[in-house]
């Protein structure tokens, strides 16, 4: 996520890969009381400066990054609706396959608390690009291990549905 490049200093935030810096500073901009630069601590700062920092950081900007805490927001809530292992450990049906569970269960978490440390990261740098860790292999393997378990469940069930032919 980027400024936009419709202003004179957009060349310059690129050349100097500082866009992150220079919003984190925009706070600190006291203009017209004061035209001390926030950064270099100089007498340094125009109107018109103001006027091309603010046009760098547009809406458009401005609207990337509430999407950027959107997705945030939804990736934390998906992953807290994912079952908790503990309900397959009291599941006597599961027994077989815990071990097993467990383990994709920590990956998926590793997996999921890395992919929430990039996001923040993301946030905090938006001008960074970073690869979000791929979690549907694992979450395959969960999901094939669950419906070994629902199969040893519905054979169960037949027995129990038959139970005089048995």
């Amino acid at each position: 996520i980027v400024g936009s490049n419709d202003t004179p200093i957009s060349n310059l935030i690129s050349k100097l890969q500082n866009s992150d810096w220079i919003n984190e500073g925009i706070k600190y901009l006291n203009f017209p009381e004061s035209s001390e630069c926030p950064f270099c601590q100089s007498k340094t700062i125009t109107q018109s400066l103001v006027n091309q920092i603010n046009v760098y950081f547009d809406e458009t900007y401005k609207d990337n990054l509430r999407k950027l805490d959107k997705i945030h927001t939804e990736y934390e809530q998906k992953i807290n609706k994912i079952p908790k292992f503990d309900f397959y450990r009291s599941n006597s049906f599961a027994k077989d396959h815990l071990i097993e569970l467990s383990e994709f269960y920590k990956n998926l978490e590793t997996i999921n608390e890395e992919n929430i440390n990039l996001i923040k990261k993301k946030i905090s740098n938006p001008s960074f690009q970073f690869v979000l860790k791929e979690s549907s292999s694992v979450i395959d393997s969960i999901n094939s291990v669950i419906n070994a378990i629902n199969k040893v469940i519905s054979v169960h069930n037949t027995k129990i549905d038959n139970a005089s032919s048995e």
